[in-house]
């Protein structure tokens, strides 16, 4: 899977409005599910390849957890990292479509409404990128 100039540049300003509507966002790649990143927000761009192929091992490994306990598709898969009783970094794991998945490097303090503000717009980040990848015209992911 690659994307072309315009998909890429497309992507890459639906990533950096996602960072940009949720404050705790570290970084976000948008990455094939066999590890190629093909957008980020995420510098240098060293570590978001390096990222991009962790997590997609990471999330086939969730997804054969599913598969192997009988409990259906894959929405996300999770890692924090951190100690208990401080901020925690966490890593979520999203697919986009069947090839691809959306990776988003957040903090977590004891401010859960950031993280729902998160939650809320990478909901509509998704389908918008899954409709950029299909070639299709994506929808407006910033609309109510």
């Amino acid at each position: 899977m690659k994307l072309n100039a315009r998909q890429n540049a497309l992507a890459t300003q639906c990533l950096w409005g996602l960072q940009e509507n949720a404050p705790d966002v570290e970084g976000i790649a948008l990455a094939s599910i066999g590890g190629i990143l093909l957008a980020a927000t995420i510098t240098p761009i060293e570590r978001a390849q390096r990222l991009a192929a962790l997590a997609a091992a990471l999330f086939l490994l969730g997804e054969h957890a599913a598969a192997l306990w009988g409990r259906g598709a894959t929405f996300e898969v999770r890692v924090a990292l951190g100690k208990r009783g401080q901020d925690t970094t966490r890593v979520s794991l999203k697919p986009v479509g069947a090839g691809a998945l959306v990776i988003v490097v957040w903090r977590m303090g004891d401010e859960q409404g950031q993280s729902a503000n998160l939650a809320l717009h990478l909901e509509k980040a998704v389908p918008y990128l899954e409709a950029l990848l299909a070639g299709e015209t994506p929808p407006d992911w910033l609309s109510p």
